[in-house]
C-alpha cells in the first residue's frame, strides 16, 4: 500500500480559490465604480438638459418682453444689444461643412480664412486652394463657386460668393465670400 499526501493538493486548491475570489472582488469593484460613473454622467446630462431648457425659456421670455415693450422700457438696452449680437453672430461650422461637402475631388484646399465684422471691416471668408496635379480647370472652380452660392448654409451668412482669382499656370484659385456691413 502506498501513502499519498493530499494535503499539498488541497492547499493549492484553496490558494487558487482565494485568488479567484480576490480577482472576482476586484472586477466587481471596478464594474461598480464604472456603473457609478455612468449613472453620474446620465444624471449630469439630464440636469444639463433641464438647465438648457430653463435658459431657453428665459431667453424666449426676455425676447418677448423686449418685443412687447419696444423702446419704452429703459432697463432692456443690454438685453436688446445681446439679442442683436446673438442674431448677428456667424456660425462657422456649417460653412466649413458646406466647403467639405461641395469641393470637387480635383481641387485641394490650401488655406481657409474667416473673419467676423470688426469696426468698419465687413465679415469675409476666403478659400484658397489648388488643383490636383498642379493644374486647375476653370469648370471645376466655377462649379464649386456655384455650389457654395446655392448652399443655404453659406448664402445666409455670406450672400456674396465670388471667384477671387484663378491662375491656371500654377493651379491656384481663390474664392471670396463676403457679408455686407449693413446686414
Amino acid at each position: 500500500m502506498f501513502k499519498v499526501n493530499l494535503y499539498t493538493e488541497r492547499e493549492e486548491k484553496r490558494k487558487l480559490a482565494r485568488r479567484k475570489a480576490a480577482t472576482t472582488a476586484a472586477i466587481s469593484v471596478v464594474l461598480g465604480v464604472n456603473g457609478l460613473l455612468v449613472v453620474s454622467l446620465v444624471m449630469g446630462a439630464s440636469l444639463l438638459q433641464e438647465r438648457c431648457r430653463a435658459l431657453d425659456s428665459e431667453v424666449s421670455r426676455l425676447q418677448s418682453m423686449v418685443e412687447h415693450h419696444g423702446d419704452k422700457a429703459p432697463g432692456l438696452e443690454l438685453t436688446r444689444e445681446l439679442f442683436q449680437l446673438r442674431h448677428d453672430r456667424l456660425e462657422w461650422s456649417p460653412l466649413l461643412a458646406s466647403i467639405a461637402e461641395n469641393i470637387p475631388s480635383s481641387l485641394v484646399l490650401a488655406d481657409v480664412q474667416g473673419q467676423t465684422a470688426h469696426g468698419r471691416m465687413q465679415s469675409h471668408f476666403e478659400i484658397n486652394g489648388q488643383g490636383r496635379g498642379g493644374s486647375v480647370a476653370m469648370a471645376d472652380v466655377s462649379g464649386f463657386v456655384n455650389h457654395l452660392r446655392d448652399d443655404p448654409r453659406v448664402n445666409v451668412a455670406f450672400p456674396d460668393v465670388s471667384l477671387g482669382s484663378v491662375r491656371s499656370e500654377t493651379g491656384l484659385f481663390q474664392v471670396v465670400c463676403e457679408r455686407p456691413l449693413d446686414k
